[in-house]
């Protein structure tokens, strides 16, 4: 999906947009290598501690790290926001994020159920999760990212783009051996 340019925003708005939208890229890689895993063989052939993995690596913390500052500047443009009845703009990024944080959850407790079980619902539980975070990310590049451009100030990007390298180091710090080259989260 193609996003507006907000290049007459700066620096830090062309970091922090260039690094959501790459997060997104990794997390859509992340969910199609899941459903092909899946395609090839089902939910018989799905050995727990692979998938578990590619939720850990690929999925679950980028995903929360990202979030956090994608809030952070959502609340901001909607206090700013006129209220005109423009209910393209009135998207509520809380409940995306919520529907896409409890399908993950329940992939995750999927991957976790006896063998004998598994099959049929952790088969489900990916293809919900996969329409949530597709739904999630097309929501925010249509709506989101245009709504942050017109409302943020270059003061609110370099904000965010300070933050951002903060949540980087502490990231950085807490887990560099668990995300490898595939899924840098410095990129």
């Amino acid at each position: 999906m193609k996003t507006p340019s907000h290049k007459g925003l700066g620096a830090s708005a062309a970091h922090v947009l260039g690094r959501w939208k790459r997060d997104h890229r990794k997390t859509a890689a992340g969910i199609d290598f899941l459903e092909a895993h899946f395609s090839r063989g089902g939910a018989r052939s799905a050995r727990t501690d692979f998938v578990a993995s590619l939720v850990d690596e690929f999925i679950d913390a980028p995903d929360d790290f990202h979030h956090i500052l994608e809030r952070k500047a959502w609340r901001r443009a909607v206090a700013r926001r006129p209220s005109d009845g423009n209910d393209a703009e009135a998207l509520n990024i809380d409940t995306h994020h919520a529907a896409v944080r409890t399908a993950r959850e329940r992939l995750v407790s999927e991957i976790h159920t006896p063998s004998d079980q598994k099959r049929a619902g952790l088969r489900k539980a990916v293809a919900d999760y996969a329409t949530r975070a597709r739904n999630a990310i097309d929501a925010d590049e249509r709506v989101l990212f245009p709504m942050l451009g017109r409302f943020l100030t270059r003061d609110d990007w370099r904000e965010l783009a300070d933050e951002l390298r903060a949540y980087q180091k502490i990231f950085d710090r807490l887990a560099p051996e668990r995300i490898g080259p595939a899924v840098d989260m410095r990129q």
